[in-house]
């Protein structure tokens, strides 16, 4: 998968939240996945693959359509993360 990495956050903030950071991938998908939306269909959208000692996130703006996917940010030592590991594991909403 070809990936633009021009606007590649490491994600190695050097202040991090006292309760851990935070990747807020609905903010990057508000407007075009429904909300709620679940694995299947949000797989079309975001990928992640590990590179070396990183996960690397991958979102596709327009999903099976003909725009690339673009490298939204690299996670450093982390490693096999999943887009389902990452659904079971959200926050309960305030």
């Amino acid at each position: 998968m070809a990936t633009d990495n021009a606007n590649v956050d490491a994600g190695n903030d050097p202040a991090p939240r006292s309760e851990g950071d935070a990747l807020k991938l609905q903010d990057v998908l508000q407007g075009i996945v429904p909300e709620g939306a679940d694995a299947g269909a949000l797989g079309a959208y975001l990928t992640f693959e590990t590179v070396g000692n990183s996960t690397v996130v991958i979102v596709d703006f327009d999903g099976p359509g003909p725009s690339a996917p673009v490298q939204l940010v690299a996670l450093p030592n982390i490693t096999g993360v999943t887009l389902q590991d990452l659904l079971n594991n959200l926050p309960d909403a305030a």
